[in-house]
């Protein structure tokens, strides 16, 4: 959707614009050396959210974890009739999100047009991302219900 500038020219809406309207609720952050015992624990924690972001220590994101994930990961054995030895010594030796995280999520900065972001989403069938400051940290979480709330209540004003 567009608003209105200053000199009476169309304006896209910008993910820092949305990312206002969400401050306030957290994020589910993890490091990357968290265990799956509290990547379960901070799931738990957000119900908004199906997604873990993993950072370092500076607060850049290195990965995600989905629920999927994470429920295949924990309850192997009912997802995977028979297990190829290799995916085994994996599953025993997991202990840390960091290997389990998708190493290359995809995310969108304050910078970018909304509109294109909803459109990126569908593309990549992903329904939440992360939002990125210009050093790759982490300031915040959009779902596809927030994009399209957002957008409605835009149209409406």
């Amino acid at each position: 959707m567009k608003g209105k500038g200053r000199e009476g020219k169309t304006q896209a809406a910008t993910i820092a614009e949305l990312l206002e309207t969400l401050k306030g609720r957290e994020v589910p952050v993890l490091s990357q050396g968290s265990s799956l015992e509290e990547a379960i624990h901070m799931m738990a924690r957000f119900p908004h959210s199906r997604l873990l972001y993993v950072v370092d220590g500076k607060g850049r994101l290195t990965g995600t974890v989905s629920l999927a994930t994470l429920v295949r990961h924990v309850f192997f054995r009912s997802h995977e009739p028979q297990i190829h030895p290799r995916f085994l010594i994996n599953a025993i030796v997991t202990e840390a999100v960091v290997d389990i995280m998708e190493r290359h999520p995809i995310s969108a900065t304050g910078e970018e047009d909304v509109e294109a972001v909803l459109k990126r989403m569908i593309e990549k069938n992903v329904n939440e991302i992360a939002a990125l400051d210009t050093e790759k940290r982490l300031i915040g979480d959009i779902t596809m219900i927030d994009l399209l709330a957002f957008l409605i209540a835009r149209r409406e004003d």
